[in-house]
Formats: C-alpha cells, structure tokens, sequence
C-alpha cells in the first residue's frame, strides 16, 4: 500500500487517476499536508472540470477516512510494533463502504511495523489528519482540444 509506506518518508505521494482514455494526477503534499489535484482536460468545460475533480474528492474522501482511522491505532502501533487495525465495524466512518473496510483490513492484517510504516504512524500522530484539503492545480499544462 503505497500511500501507507511512503507518506511519512517521502515529499510527495503521486496517485495517478485514470478513466478510459484521460488521466489525471493526485499529489498529496506531506509537507504542507494538502491534496492537489492535476488535470490536463481544463480547458473542455466546466462540467468536463467538474467530472474528473469528483473522481479525485472520492478518493481524497476516502484516503483522509483511512488516515483518520489509522492515526487512533498510531501510538499502540509504535508501541507493540505492529500495524493495528482500526475497527471499521465500530466507527461506521461515513464515506468508507463496506468492501473498502475489508480491503484495507486485510492488508493492514499482513503487515507488520516496518520502518516505513513507523514513519508513517509518527507523521500521522504530528499532523491534523482531518485536515488534509484538496486543491484544483489551475496552473497545470493544457492538453491541446485538438489531441
């Protein structure tokens, strides 16, 4: 799971999203703890915009629940040096369907405390884990409407 191993060691997370034939970037930024979101097919339309930006809120939406929820489980995880698992059954987090939950239980389930993993658990105990926004990048580079 990369987003899991990386975000308490690297800059930035990458997340490419793709739908059919157009893809665009999620970066989360660990250093000012944001999301921002890349899409090369601004210049179509609004709703076009609006499209590929929902895409990118669901998955933000979905990230920042499953960081939420490990940040509670961060100091017993560095404490007895496993990956604990957060009781999806007892939070009912909104947003978090039920297949999701049992995704993310079993991988957490086969994971011990790796190093990265430990970074990771210590940057989610320092940061406000409720608070990780997302932003629309206007400045990214236009695909041509001719492409």
């Amino acid at each position: 799971m990369p987003l899991l191993e990386n975000i308490g060691r690297v800059d930035r997370v990458f997340i490419p999203i793709t739908d059919e034939n157009h893809y665009t970037l999620l970066v989360f930024d660990t250093g000012a703890a944001k999301w921002t979101h890349f899409n090369s097919f601004r210049w179509t339309s609004e709703q076009t915009l609006q499209y590929y930006h929902k895409k990118a809120i669901v998955l933000v939406e979905t990230a920042n629940i499953f960081l939420c929820l490990l940040k509670e489980c961060a100091a017993v995880s560095l404490k007895t040096k496993l990956v604990q698992i957060p009781d999806f059954d007892a939070k009912k987090p909104r947003g978090l369907n039920e297949a999701s939950a049992r995704m993310i239980t079993k991988i957490l389930a086969s994971n011990e405390l790796t190093p990265e993993y430990a970074q990771t658990m210590t940057y989610l105990i320092c940061h406000d884990t409720t608070n990780f926004k997302l932003t629309e990048n206007r400045e990214c580079p236009q695909q041509a409407n001719n492409s």
